[in-house]
């Protein structure tokens, strides 16, 4: 398998990166990049963009997922992958490469094994458009300023962990739909609208994750040997995220969401991703025991996005009014 770069380590270490000669850069240095100060970068670049919240689905869409077509009609997503191919490097890495290997190799004939390669290329297309335009710009910088291919490569890594972590925060439903709604998308400017409200819904979970949980995240992933187990481990970790979100009120959500908006620094948006998940955190050890596996068992029981979110409504109430008891 390819070699795993760490990202794990908190820190303000995109900024440290970016400021150093690149000459200077190392691995170890490459491994302290935070994803989630790399992830808020674009917002100060982008100058809007909305809330993202909890993300619920909104609904089939049209189109087959992974088939490379669409309604518009077979070869599709050919088009839309090499219209951005300027816009979007590549970050494929020798960890793409082996999983779509060990993928092709349980192929059961040359039908399958196109499906399979179609699927790989719609899955890196659609991972790549969660990172932003300012995020790209950084990175086609250094990777021309790279003095060999193993600086290229780990810096690859990176990016390509930030755009993997992020795209691990959609469920497989809202994966369809970003890849679909890109393929339907009539003009750029749509196709950039779309790009920026999923990359909205997964920064905000994204930035749950501490830096240990991020990096526990990626390596499970990387180490699972099927597709069904790949899929429990995103589960397991984008539950946490997404609970501890909806331990926000919809109040608190928009104010860190501006703040990250104006944030003049990567130090800076750290901080506010720091302090937010830090405060839903605590909220939620304000748990009884007993509370906290009746919350378990609601949301296991749960039958829809909806419902999960009703019982985060009611247990993040329940918890800010004993929040403001100890606290008058």
């Amino acid at each position: 398998m390819g070699k795993f770069v760490s990202v794990g380590k908190v820190g303000s270490a995109l900024a440290m990166l970016l400021s150093i000669p690149l000459l200077s850069v190392t691995p170890v240095m490459i491994g302290l990049l935070d994803t989630g100060v790399a992830g808020s970068a674009y917002a100060a670049g982008r100058g809007g963009g909305g809330g993202g919240g909890m993300g619920g689905s909104s609904g089939s869409m049209g189109g087959s997922y992974g088939s490379g077509t669409s309604s518009r009609g077979s070869g599709y997503g050919d088009t839309l992958r090499d219209r951005d191919r300027d816009r979007l490097p590549d970050l494929t890495t020798d960890r793409d490469r082996d999983q779509l290997r060990d993928r092709l190799r349980d192929a059961t004939g040359d039908q399958d094994r196109d499906r399979i390669r179609d699927q790989d290329k719609d899955r890196l297309h659609d991972r790549q458009s969660l990172l932003s335009d300012r995020e790209y710009m950084t990175l086609q910088r250094r990777m021309q300023q790279a003095p060999s291919d193993g600086v290229r490569g780990r810096l690859r890594e990176v990016y390509r962990d930030l755009a993997e972590g992020r795209y691990d925060m959609l469920r497989q439903q809202e994966r369809e739909q970003l890849h679909n709604r890109l393929q339907s998308a009539s003009s750029n400017q749509e196709r950039q609208r779309i790009r920026n409200e999923f990359r909205d819904m997964t920064e905000n979970r994204y930035s749950m994750l501490n830096g240990q949980e991020r990096d526990r995240m990626l390596r499970r992933v990387q180490l699972s040997r099927s597709d069904a187990e790949r899929q429990t481990v995103r589960s397991e970790f984008r539950n946490t995220a997404q609970n501890r979100l909806g331990m926000l009120s919809a109040q608190e959500r928009n104010r860190m969401q501006g703040q990250l908006q104006n944030a003049g620094s990567d130090r800076e948006r750290m901080r506010i991703q720091t302090e937010y998940r830090d405060r839903a955190e605590n909220r939620m050890r304000l748990m009884t025991d007993a509370e906290r596996e009746q919350f378990r068992t609601r949301m296991q029981n749960a039958n829809s996005d909806q419902e999960r979110q009703r019982i985060r409504d009611q247990f993040r109430e329940t918890l800010m009014e004993r929040e403001r008891q100890q606290n008058p």
